[in-house]
């Protein structure tokens, strides 16, 4: 007999080892992972009866499958396999996340023993190459294509670790939460401004972040938050003023550095034409804002309708700026995948609520900062359909996993609980408030 959750736990070690030589080194390694748990997944619902749980799953791959028959059908702007290649790689993530939610794995005290030693492993070694790279030795630069892999692996690090914490060993949680601060601060050597300011939101919700405390809109709240967006925006500035506010080209500045700035701009306005001229449902796969739309797999004709291959970044010989980030992809959904794209944050987030009510506040906080992360990562990059998106959702599945089990009824109940409280900072360090942190009340 199959033991699933073991077989899990082999495909999540798997994925972990992926955050490092999944990028370029053994870059079909994270696919064959993806196969073998679908496979776990269908033998789980057609051996055990468990289609219910799987709907996460099945969803999103039955409204994935439409599209791609869609595209097929009444899209032409590319030919069949780079739009079946798109197809696999968006439905990847909700495999991770699908699978995670319905097994619900429960890793004993070795399994997690293990999962911490090949993250001490892989970071170690991470290190060290990214040491040499910024030493100028280029022998491992295919480990580090881009200097943020780097630091994804110490946020995925960051997460799994708060994943694990105990919270009814106050020693425990105090030597944890600085330890995964530890993890977070060595990752801001990656040097990316997103980088920067996931870190500052997770100093936020960690440090500051109250239970109850935002759900009401006052004037301290209001202050907290703008100053909030403020400080990521000035961390962000230079890359904000590189990509969209450059005005160089009004010089004689042709070099490449000016030209690779306008990319990014020119590819959002690409999304608003295609919106315009395919609102309901898009230009389909394959055709704007993915590595299966570009030249790598085969250039979409979408790019030369609207004049887009004559720009530095976005063109057949230079197409760096293609898949450069996640929302100028959503063109090709239409406004239908946009609406669907907002629905399933909402779906998160009051889920997430309910594993607040259920499991208390450090889990709660663990998927709100995989949102964040992966909202601000979207901005310039396409990390949700890479390692990176698939490991997060791997961990926001295990999250939201104790909340399947729980009936409509009793949800609706559980999300009726008022919940208010301190933050964590405060809770592992006043010495007046020791009740216990699972609840967060």
């Amino acid at each position: 007999m199959l033991n699933i959750n073991k077989t899990y736990f082999i495909l999540f070690c798997a994925l972990i080892i992926c955050q490092l030589v999944g990028v370029a080194i053994i870059g079909y390694l994270d696919e064959i992972i993806t196969i073998l748990l679908l496979g776990l997944s269908f033998f789980d619902i057609l051996y055990n009866r468990r289609y219910k749980q799987y709907m996460p799953l099945i969803i999103p791959l039955a409204i994935l499958t439409f599209y791609l028959i869609y595209t097929l059908l009444f899209c032409h702007f590319n030919t069949t396999k780079p739009v079946i290649a798109d197809f696999f790689q968006h439905w990847k993530v909700f495999v991770y996340f699908g699978a995670a939610y319905a097994i619900a794995p429960k890793f004993d005290k070795q399994q997690k023993k293990i999962i911490q030693f090949l993250f001490i492993a892989i970071l170690t070694i991470g290190f060290i190459i990214y040491l040499t790279l910024v030493a100028g030795y280029t022998y491992f630069y295919d480990v580090f294509v881009n200097p943020y892999y780097y630091g994804s692996m110490f946020l995925s690090a960051t997460l799994t670790y708060l994943l694990f914490i105990d919270s009814n060993n106050w020693k425990l949680v105090k030597k944890n939460l600085f330890a995964l601060l530890l993890l977070a601060t060595i990752g801001l050597t990656c040097g990316r401004s997103k980088y920067y300011g996931t870190f500052i939101f997770i100093l936020f919700i960690i440090t500051i972040y109250q239970p109850g405390k935002f759900a009401k809109i006052t004037l301290k709240n209001v202050i907290l938050i703008t100053s909030l967006i403020t400080i990521t925006l000035i961390v962000a500035w230079n890359k904000i003023q590189f990509y969209f506010l450059n005005a160089e080209l009004a010089t004689n500045n042709f070099d490449e550095e000016t030209l690779n700035s306008f990319a990014r701009p020119a590819l959002y306005v690409g999304m608003i034409l295609t919106l315009i001229d395919y609102p309901l449902f898009g230009s389909g796969f394959a055709s704007f804002g993915t590595v299966p739309s570009g030249p790598e797999y085969n250039y979409s004709s979408l790019y030369e309708q609207y004049g887009l291959n004559n720009v530095w970044g976005l063109s057949i010989e230079k197409s760096d700026f293609i898949a450069d980030a996640f929302y100028p992809g959503l063109a090709q959904f239409g406004l239908t995948g946009i609406v669907l794209f907002i629905l399933c944050l909402v779906w998160l987030c009051k889920k997430l609520k309910l594993v607040h009510r259920y499991n208390g506040i450090v889990p709660y906080i663990n998927g709100v900062i995989i949102i964040i992360a992966i909202l601000i990562d979207s901005t310039s990059s396409r990390g949700i359909t890479s390692l990176f998106g698939e490991y997060l959702f791997s961990i926001m599945g295990i999250i939201l996993a104790p909340i399947a089990k729980l009936s409509k009824e009793e949800q609706k109940e559980l999300i009726k609980q008022e919940v208010t409280g301190t933050s964590i900072w405060n809770r592992i360090f006043n010495r007046k408030n020791k009740e216990k942190l699972i609840y967060g009340k």
